[in-house]
């Protein structure tokens, strides 16, 4: 999931990008379509079309770019129906008229169900000691 955040180019990807969580990436399951092994890819009904056509370009991005595969062929993806699975309780209020359709906004609270997919890991002190410490 971390891995698609790589694939941004634009600022304007980058800001649709923040905050998102892996409340709102795809339920994927293994299957077979016409005796081919393949991922099925179920987006969730909330998530705005928006981000959904954003995470397409990134997986593409990712898929064509080579970086992260592993040298074997990657498995073709498949689009299903949309997944039943419910949209988080709480969400950014902020953010979240971005990333949900209208109607499945979640309620509004400051912290998010699910920490974001890119978190910054804190900087240590420069004496080795974090502040407050005893």
């Amino acid at each position: 999931m971390d891995a698609r955040g790589t694939a941004l180019q634009t600022e304007d990807e980058r800001r649709l990008w923040t905050g998102v969580t892996v409340d709102l990436m795809s339920d994927e399951e293994d299957a077979v379509s016409n005796g081919i092994a393949v991922w099925l890819m179920k987006p969730p009904a909330f998530r705005s079309t928006q981000l959904s056509q954003l995470c397409g370009v990134l997986q593409t991005r990712l898929d064509t770019g080579g970086k992260h595969s592993d040298g074997r062929k990657p498995r073709i993806r498949e689009e299903a129906a949309v997944s039943d699975r419910q949209p988080p309780e709480s969400y950014d209020p902020d953010l979240a008229p971005l990333h949900f359709r209208p109607g499945h906004l979640p309620a509004r609270h400051a912290a998010p169900a699910s920490p974001p997919l890119r978190t910054p890991s804190p900087t240590p002190h420069p004496t080795g000691h974090q502040p407050g410490g005893v």
